[in-house]
This record gives C-alpha cells, structure tokens and sequence, in this order.
C-alpha cells in the first residue's frame, strides 16, 4: 500500500534533488526557493514551497492530499468481479500486457502508480518491431536523388529532421542498398524488405531518435488511468 511519505518520494522523482512531479516550471513560472538536497530536508522543504506557489498548484496539491491510494479494486479483483456479472468474458484482457491490464482494470491509484514506475516511457527494444529494427540499422545516410526518383514529393512528406540531422545528403545511399542492408538483418522470405518499407519508416519517424523514442501505449494508458481516478492532470517530468 502507497502512503504519502511514499507518495512525496514519486513527487521528488526517487533522486531527492528535484521537485518533478505536479509542479511543471515551464509552463506554471513557478519555482521552489531552493531544492532539498537529503531525504531529511525533502520533507522540511514541502511547507516552504506552499507558501511560494499560485492558487492553481495549490489546487492540484489539495488534490493530492485527498487522494486514498488505497480504495478501489485492483485489476485482477476488477475483472473477476466483471466477469461474475457478465460484462466481459473471462477471457477478455488476455490478449493485454500487465501494465496494459493494469491501465484497463484497476481502480486503486497504489496499483496504477506502481506499474507506472516499472513501466518504461518509450517501447523497450525487444518490443519493436524486427523489420524496423533492421531498416533502423540500416540507415546512415541517404541520397536526395534516390528519394526523389521513388516520390517527387519527399521534400514534402518527410519530416524535416531527416535534412537537419544530415542523414539525407547528396553522396548518401540509395533506397535500394538500404533495403539490401536491412534485408540481410531481417530473414523472413515470406515478409521481406522492400524499398516501400524504407520509405515508409522515414514518414512514420522524427528521425532515428524519434525511432528510438517511440512513446509506449502502456504508460500513456496507466498515465491517463492515474488521471482519470485521481483528477490530477501529470506534468511532462512525471516519473523519471
């Protein structure tokens, strides 16, 4: 069970330096007076910091405050219980991974916090899909003129970090022997690699870091679950 000594470590983002959580700088110009360095000092530190933040952070702590980390079902009690009644066949969920049923099940904020913690933001490199993979290892440089003899519209529909990051450049690869790289990563026969999927993964992506950073559906979902039980909105440096 979370208590709110628990909850204030969530708050101060596990490294006891920072406040991260409901208190997002950029956007509210709020700034603590000055940061807790130790555990000690952390809690030392909250009461100074409700006397500097405007009515809306205060709301959002209120809400905080009121929150009962431990009320609700948790997931598997949730489906059990819908199971018995009918809304949903035992078998519904299954096909879902942990954190997902999480996201999907549960009513108790400790359950969903938890999870949230031990999920990570971005799809884990075991999860991506293996074509991709091998077209991301792939990929060094890229030639214009081979980009524009496969759509004369490339300029248009390839997002612009690809030509800011100097991945597509005038002695770059062709499409083609990107897709002979990839394809000699990637050996599946029956589901090859073709000059269609190259082009593809460089519309689909902000770059290669924007391949690496693909936002996981599951944290997205138990973040939106967190939100949606508590009413309390979390700010972009929720949860490191």
């Amino acid at each position: 069970m979370m208590s709110n000594e628990a909850f204030n470590d969530w708050i101060f983002n596990k490294d006891a330096t920072k406040v991260s959580l409901l208190y997002d700088k950029d956007r509210s110009g709020w700034k603590p007076k000055k940061e807790a360095e130790t555990q000690e000092d952390r809690y030392d530190e909250v009461p100074t910091f409700e006397n500097s933040i405007p009515n809306s952070q205060k709301e959002r702590l209120a809400k905080i405050n009121a929150i009962d980390f431990n009320a609700g079902m948790t997931a598997d009690e949730t489906h059990q219980s819908m199971v018995a009644s009918g809304e949903i066949n035992e078998m519904e969920g299954s096909e879902l991974s942990y954190a997902g049923f999480i996201a999907r099940f549960s009513t108790n904020v400790a359950e969903v916090v938890k999870t949230m913690l031990t999920t990570p933001k971005v799809v884990p490199s075991e999860l991506r899909d293996p074509k991709e993979e091998a077209i991301f290892d792939s990929i060094a440089t890229i030639s214009p003129n081979s980009l524009k003899s496969y759509d004369d519209k490339y300029e248009q529909n390839i997002p612009s970090v690809w030509f800011i990051s100097g991945i597509i450049k005038k002695d770059g690869e062709g499409l083609d022997q990107i897709e002979q790289k990839a394809s000699s990563l990637f050996n599946e026969s029956e589901n090859a690699i073709t000059e269609q999927d190259v082009y593809d993964f460089l519309m689909n992506y902000k770059g290669l870091n924007g391949y690496i950073k693909q936002p996981n559906v599951d944290y997205i979902d138990l973040k939106s679950r967190f939100e949606e039980l508590t009413g309390v909105s979390l700010s972009k440096k929720a949860i490191s």
